[in-house]
């Protein structure tokens, strides 16, 4: 019989008015890896933060080998360790380094002996198989070496649970591979792994079992004996429905806003649906390709083979695209990219916005006077009052302020791509706020997903990508 490594009973937690984890249990056994699927925004990275005693909870019991976790008891042995999406690196120091040069600290050493680490990294990078030189540049090294490197930092530290966050993303089936490699190695030492993810697919490739994280709770635990064989439709089958929140459009006699009407690209033929008023849908595509098409034809409608987008009644043309309109948008929520850090608050809020808050040619400092205190009453960010600039704003401020450049456009459509994959649990309940916000005063919005936990309880409707035609399936949920 497996020895139980990990088991959690009952657990409760609350963020502000929001309950994230709701009478949540599960066990993980001995050299076994338990993968934990959630949507984005479900509360996995919330339960990892709890486990490895970096985030406090509200109610519930821990046990570690069966003996019970109080007191911060985890934080000072060190067994369990939680690797994230950011990396805890020293770029530009060596494997060998990185893996010893926070352990001195650890054990109150004033120095380490630099020949013997180096000896005993080679050692056991050689005794799992790993062919990374530990002599090399942490900047040196493929983006699955280094997460390979910190996983291998931790094991040597003495960690018998490791938590690898989103461990999938945005890597290639052969990373996943070669990480899987990793794993099994260590398993066979008695390590455990607590693995996330969004996408099934992932998942099982590594994880012996997989937890779906429901509503807080756990949803279902299914064993996974066939790594190979991906059954999307057990996504279908284990989440609950849920009632929506948002009153849905009714449709009687309504005519769409937008609609395609039998559009054939290079890849996908004969495709038609409608977008109505008011309504939010859902085009899944598990494999991404046939989404990606669609995008690259609604961008660029008069590059089409045959067939015609409709806005309005009247043939899709390049205007309906332009900024000056904002008839339809395109949107992604990577917010990298969409706030400009050494800018003040508001030249942020109104960039992409030229033409409200502009006079004879020139940025109305009245105008933006006004924008910056409508958004404080849309949002009230108190910290955000005080920055001269967007250098050190939290993740949930940068997502305010889009959201709120999106609403000074008061667009008629927006395309959504993935909207919540680069969001935790809060940004992304606000993110699902703002849309039925633009729903509910009539704008129509078309999401393009690889999934369908990410937003299945904020879309009126479904439409599956199967050997290139758009199914729709009532009644899903």
């Amino acid at each position: 019989m497996r020895k139980e490594r990990l088991r959690v009973l009952h657990l409760y937690k609350t963020l502000g008015d929001m309950e994230i984890l709701k009478d949540f249990s599960m066990n993980l056994y001995e050299g076994e890896v338990l993968g934990i699927m959630g949507l984005k925004g479900s509360g996995k990275t919330l339960l990892f933060h709890i486990l490895a005693g970096e985030e406090e909870f509200d109610a519930g019991t821990l046990f570690f080998d069966e003996n019970k976790i109080c007191d911060g008891d985890m934080i000072l042995s060190n067994r369990i360790a939680f690797i994230g999406k950011e990396s805890q690196h020293q770029k530009n120091m060596s494997v060998t380094d990185n893996i010893f040069h926070i352990r001195k600290h650890f054990h109150h050493q004033f120095w380490i002996h630099k020949k013997q680490s180096r000896m005993r990294t080679r050692a056991e990078l050689k005794e799992i198989g790993a062919d990374i030189d530990p002599d090399a540049l942490i900047c040196q090294l493929s983006s699955i070496e280094s997460y390979m490197v910190e996983i291998i930092k931790n094991y040597i530290a003495g960690a018998k649970v490791i938590i690898l966050d989103d461990f999938s993303e945005e890597r290639s089936m052969q990373e996943l591979l070669k990480l899987n490699e990793l794993l099994e190695k260590l398993k066979k030492r008695g390590i455990s792994f607590l693995i996330s993810g969004y996408q099934l697919k992932q998942l099982q490739i590594c994880a012996e079992r997989i937890l779906f994280l429901v509503n807080g709770g756990t949803g279902k635990v299914i064993v996974n004996e066939k790594r190979n064989q991906i059954d999307e439709n057990l996504i279908f089958q284990i989440f609950p429905s849920m009632p929506n929140q948002r009153k849905k459009p009714k449709r009687k006699d309504e005519k769409p806003l937008f609609y395609a009407d039998k559009v054939c690209t290079k890849k996908i033929k004969d495709i038609s649906f409608s977008l109505y008023p008011g309504e939010i849908l859902t085009l899944v595509d598990f494999e991404t390709v046939n989404n990606q098409q669609l995008f690259e034809s609604m961008m660029h409608p008069w590059q089409i083979e045959s067939g015609q987008f409709f806005y309005k009644g009247s043939p899709v043309e390049e205007r309906d695209f332009s900024p000056k309109n904002n008839r339809i948008i395109f949107v992604d929520f990577y917010l990298e990219n969409k706030i400009i850090q050494q800018m003040s608050l508001e030249d942020n809020l109104c960039m992409g916005n030229f033409r409200k808050v502009s006079k004879a040619g020139f940025y109305h400092k009245r105008s933006m006077e006004y924008v910056k205190e409508d958004f404080f009453n849309w949002y009230p960010g108190r910290s955000l009052r005080e920055c001269q600039n967007c250098e050190k704003i939290s993740e949930q401020d940068k997502m305010a302020i889009f959201l709120y450049r999106m609403r000074l456009k008061k667009p008629q459509m927006i395309l959504c791509i993935d909207p919540g994959r680069y969001t935790d649990a809060l940004i992304f309940q606000m993110l699902k706020n703002q849309l039925w916000e633009f729903a509910q005063s009539g704008t129509a919005i078309l999401i393009l997903a690889q999934n369908v936990e990410q937003s299945y309880n904020m879309t009126d409707r479904f439409l599956f990508w199967e050997k290139g035609e758009l199914i729709e399936i009532l009644h899903l949920f």
